[in-house]
């Protein structure tokens, strides 16, 4: 398994901002910072001068509160003589709290305080000073405030325009009913969308989070914390290890994330995400880096960015529902990409495509759920993020979503069972599993992108537990994890794309569990219990289900999870999945010698010294190689399979080195993605004597009728070959492999692609140009007309036409390049299709990428009437950066190879051809 590098999560350290200008140039920079109302002996306003340097006079300077749109419920001002030094604060108790003078040791030694009102007390053996005042007394201890700081001798009503100027700062808190549910820091402002209010609880307050910042919004000016008068609020930053650690959307007051870590050993909490909104639920993106959370309560979406890169921060705050004053969001996802969130809200009865994630998110759509019904939870399709399955708890059905972001989606209603809750779409992209809490039961649904229907149902007699609630499944791996609210256990599936999922095992855990997630490895998952605040951990869910254990438990206040939060628990995303390793310490690990003999001269093959190697004997005519047990890989559908090899040699002058050749194929030889390195006229891609990694990816095609991309039945085999025609190179020379290893990552998430070539034949050939191999191989006929490129065969056996592009310039060795051709033929049937060849070169030939695609079997690749989409990567040395080479020139070819007697006659012809970069995937670099 891939391992993450331990990433620094810097939690809620940010960057202050420049305060905006107040009430004129002698209080910029002065602003109420901390407001704390309960408990009462402890109410209280901070003030500080957030300026680097300077001196502000607050002499005559008003502090004031109301409740009302009129009533002015108390109004003081600062004594004479009273100053505030550069990032200095000063602590006000309002009139509540002299009643009972607190315990002043929360407050450091040195801070200034007043009061509003004379209690007696003292700070430090000094009478603590009273506010001079003007109306009644300042009071924090009812449903809410507007507490304002004003200039000397300002008098209430403000009116904009007229003595508007004089609001310093100020503080909208809690219930206030003069302006309903807008909570604003700033002078008298209408409400902005998005604007909550926030009422510190008992033992809390509301703080400026960065001390300095002033946007006139407390949504995203402020957030709720401990108290802390008379100093900023800080958080200090900690490592996280992301295959060790979850993010907890906690209820313990805060409504912050509460970092865990240390989960396959001894767990821990180290430390908070501090968020504006009162987190609930959340999904952390694909890249591991942006989390998008849910607060329930105030119906607001909260993005945080930069999770992993040291520097986290909160990008937006969103309000994506109707207008209706509380939504209530029920759960987020995340599309593979990563640019697309989708939001359920229960009362508004939709679900809300979100585009422009991480930093400006607009509404990209909303479908409508039937019968006014709002969704309790859904789920993506991880093969199309059209599609998604919701469920609907109060009519016991289950929505068929497919078109999220068009005009007229297509919504299927299904009747399931009772209170049907969590859901999940198998890795397939065909089924749904869904969890029935009002009766026990779990209900499977087929066929998604076809006639969606109700394909089996698992009740309690069958294993699952009591009020099934939430589902979650392994990230690489074919369970999943069942909590039943109920029965304080989690049910483990297996199977789930089988006819039936299969129960595996039941394991207990804390008082009603809700939410769950899987760590990284897929094998370890966590569970967050509503009943008794904390989390479990469930060990050993893969490779046998069956051997599911508890392994720890950790029970704390601060993992209080909502009752019905499904995605309470944040987990990150699986780096790149390793699904082969091999280093050959223990000899061949199976791995097999073959030669084109007689044909061609065979190279001497040894397996010893933890390495494959090829030994060339003679020159111009050798070649053989090692191959691999059949079906060792794993080939999964929309996912990027790369194969990465140590290559060396023993031949220290790079120039004169054999080419290497790299074969990455499927169970049937019907799909094979080749990659050759030579020295020709150079050495940039040539192995040295000291091994480097060399890459071939493989991706499977998308069906071009269904759209879906299904698993390579059998799995996939690896190559690699010693290939030494040169005469000019030099024998004895040897090859070796040290180490093979296969990741896979989903192809939605590679990231945005740059457009660097473009092809559509409608205005002709645009510099392609066709050729044959003859004498050697008959001819076949090439010709284009407006929009393809055409080859003609007669399907006799021995004929071979390519078209070859222009060249394509300056192309960079530090990216993945995905060259995309679109294919397609009047040959019928498919399995009668000749061979495909799709080939991409630099012009120096040092590096040569092929697909093969084969008519083999059932021809399940093979191009037909429709349109067939094929992705062709091409990952360069990291040898070719470092001799300097940054850019190369390439060539594409489109050939067909029409060998086998049997294959049948026509044509076939290439639509277009677009090249993409990429980002290089962290495991390609």
């Amino acid at each position: 398994m891939l391992t993450r590098i331990p990433s620094v999560l810097a939690l809620c350290v940010l960057a202050a901002m420049s305060p905006s200008p107040r009430g004129g140039s002698a209080y910029d920079g002065l602003l109420i910072t901390e407001i704390s109302i309960q408990p009462i002996e402890q109410e209280g306003v901070e003030i500080s001068n957030t300026n680097t340097e300077g001196v502000i006079d607050l002499s005559g300077v008003i502090i004031t509160d109301r409740q009302g749109s009129a009533t002015i419920e108390g109004q003081a001002e600062f004594p004479p003589g009273t100053m505030i030094a550069a990032g200095e604060s000063i602590w006000v108790f309002t009139s509540v709290s002299t009643l009972f003078i607190p315990d002043t040791s929360i407050i450091p030694p040195g801070t200034q305080i007043f009061e509003d009102g004379e209690s007696g007390a003292e700070f430090e053996g000094k009478p603590i000073p009273n506010m001079v005042n003007r109306v009644n007394n300042v009071s924090l201890s009812d449903l809410g405030d507007d507490l304002s700081l004003l200039a000397p001798g300002t008098e209430r009503p403000i009116i904009p325009g007229v003595n508007g100027d004089a609001v310093i700062d100020a503080v909208y808190a809690g219930a206030t009913t003069f302006i309903g549910t807008a909570f604003l820091m700033g002078p008298d402002s209408p409400r902005q969308p998005g604007d909550i209010g926030l009422t510190p609880p008992m033992g809390l307050s509301l703080q400026r989070l960065p001390h300095s910042q002033d946007t006139d919004r407390m949504i995203a000016d402020a957030v709720l914390s401990d108290l802390t008068p008379g100093r900023p609020m800080t958080v200090e930053p900690i490592t996280l290890e992301p295959s060790d650690s979850v993010l907890v959307a906690d209820m313990d007051g805060f409504g912050h994330l509460t970092a865990v870590t240390g989960l396959h050993s001894s767990p821990e909490i180290v430390g908070r995400v501090v968020t504006r909104g009162l987190a609930t639920e959340g999904e952390i993106s694909p890249d591991g880096d942006t989390a998008v959370l849910l607060d329930a309560q105030r119906s607001i979406l909260t993005v945080i960015e930069g999770l992993t890169s040291g520097l986290p921060r909160e990008t937006s705050l969103f309000t994506p529902f109707d207008d209706t004053g509380s939504s209530l969001p029920t759960g987020v996802h995340i599309t593979a990409d990563g640019t697309r969130a989708v939001v359920a809200s229960l009362i508004d009865a939709n679900l809300t495509a979100i585009r422009g994630l991480p930093r400006n998110p607009t509404v990209a759509g909303r479908v409508a759920m039937p019968l006014g019904e709002g969704p309790d939870d859904f789920a993506l399709s991880p093969t199309d993020p059209e599609i998604a399955v919701a469920t609907q708890n109060g009519l016991g059905m289950a929505a068929v979503i497919r078109g999220l972001t068009t005009r007229e989606p297509e919504i299927i209603p299904l009747t399931v069972m009772l209170n049907p809750n969590g859901v999940l779409i198998t890795p397939s992209g065909q089924r749904a599993i869904v969890c029935n809490s009002g009766s026990d039961s779990i209900t499977v649904i087929d066929d998604l992108t076809g006639t969606p229907h109700v394909s089996a149902t698992l009740a309690s007699p069958d294993g699952v537990g009591s009020a099934p609630q939430g589902i979650a499944i392994s990230p690489v791996g074919d369970v999943a994890l069942v909590t039943n609210s109920f029965g304080d256990t989690v049910t483990v599936l297996t199977d789930l794309d089988g006819e039936v999922p299969r129960i595996a095992a039941t394991v207990p855990v804390g008082f009603f569990p809700a939410g769950v997630a899987f760590l990284p490895d897929g094998a370890t998952a966590i569970v967050g219990t509503a009943g008794s605040p904390g989390i479990d951990v469930i060990s050993n869910l893969l490779p046998d289900p069956r051997k599911a254990q508890h392994l720890a438990r950790l029970t704390d206040p601060r993992l209080d999870v909502a009752t019905f939060s499904e995605q309470s628990i944040l987990t990150f995303p699986p780096e790149p999945f390793e699904t082969l390793r091999e280093t050959f310490d223990e000899g061949d690990a199976g791995w097999h010698f073959a030669a084109a003999v007689p044909d061609f001269t065979a190279p001497v093959p040894d397996s010893g010294g933890g390495a494959l190697s090829l030994t060339s004997l003679s020159v111009g005519d050798t070649y053989g190689g090692w191959s691999s047990p059949p079906g060792v890989v794993p080939l999964t559908g929309a996912s990027l399979h790369a194969m990465r090899m140590e290559l060396a040699t023993d031949q220290p002058d790079r120039t004169l080195v054999p080419s290497a050749r790299m074969r990455f194929a499927t169970f049937d030889g019907s799909l094979e993605t080749t990659a050759t390195f030579s020295s020709h006229w150079g050495a940039e891609a040539a192995p040295g004597t000291v091994a480097s990694p060399y890459w071939v990816a493989l991706a499977l095609p998308p069906d071009p009728d269904t759209g879906l991309t299904p698993p390579a039945e059998g799995g996939g085999g690896l190559a690699w070959d010693l290939i030494h025609f040169d005469v000019f190179d030099p024998a004895p020379v040897t090859l070796r492999i040290e180490e093979v290893a296969v990741t896979r990552r989903s192809l939605l998430g590679l990231g945005t692609p740059v457009p660097a070539a473009s092809f559509d034949f409608s205005d002709g050939p645009q510099g392609w140009w066709f050729s044959t191999v003859e004498p050697h191989f008959r001819g076949a006929i090439g010709y284009e007309e407006p929009g393809r490129l055409i080859t003609q065969v007669v399907g006799t056996g021995d004929e071979v036409g390519f078209w070859t592009s222009p060249l394509i310039t300056d192309l960079p060795t530090d990216r993945l390049l995905r060259f995309r051709w679109r294919l397609a033929t009047d040959i019928t049937p498919r399995t009668k299709v000749p061979t495909v060849r799709l080939r991409v070169f630099t012009e120096d030939f040092q590096v040569l990428v092929e697909g093969f695609v084969r008519s083999v079997g059932e021809a399940l690749h093979s191009p037909g009437p429709s349109p067939r989409t094929l992705d062709l990567f091409v990952v360069f040395p990291r040898r070719m950066g470092e001799s300097g080479a940054a850019t190369v020139h390439m060539v594409a070819a489109f050939d067909v190879i029409g060998l086998d007697p049997t294959d049948a006659g026509g044509a076939l012809w290439l639509e277009s051809m677009e090249l993409d970069l990429l980002p290089l995937p962290v495991e390609l670099n």
